[in-house]
């Protein structure tokens, strides 16, 4: 039986897969590639993308190594900030131009960009 995808409950779960695909698609990584990096079956990312079954904590772990990232989990979606990947080396570079954390950095912008630049 699928997920429901319209439902507010499975809205988190969407977005995983949409950023997923997304990077996917960025490192032109197949679904059998990713299943591979992964060490699952092609079978089991597949159902994961169409929201046929809820992935386990182990899964996302996974996921998210084969993805070249780390996993991170909120309460405060509305609140978290993803740097889209086209962005990344950017931030990247100007972080560690500066030794600053990457995330320290973006949370830097923010602020900055909230505060019209007072900071």
């Amino acid at each position: 039986m699928g997920l429901k995808k319209d439902s507010e409950y499975y809205r988190p779960l969407a977005r995983l897969i949409i950023e997923v695909l997304r990077i996917k698609n960025h490192m032109n990584m197949s679904d059998s590639d990713l299943a591979r990096k992964m060490h699952v079956r092609k079978s089991t990312v597949q159902k994961f993308l169409a929201q046929a079954k809820m992935p386990s904590y182990k899964f996302l772990i996974k996921l998210s190594k084969a993805l070249d990232g780390k996993l991170f989990i909120s309460v405060n979606a509305d609140y978290a900030a993803v740097v889209p990947e086209e962005l990344r080396a950017i931030v990247d570079k100007r972080s560690k131009a500066i030794k600053e954390d990457p995330s320290v950095f973006v949370v830097n912008i923010i602020i900055d960009a909230l505060s019209g630049g007072a900071m």
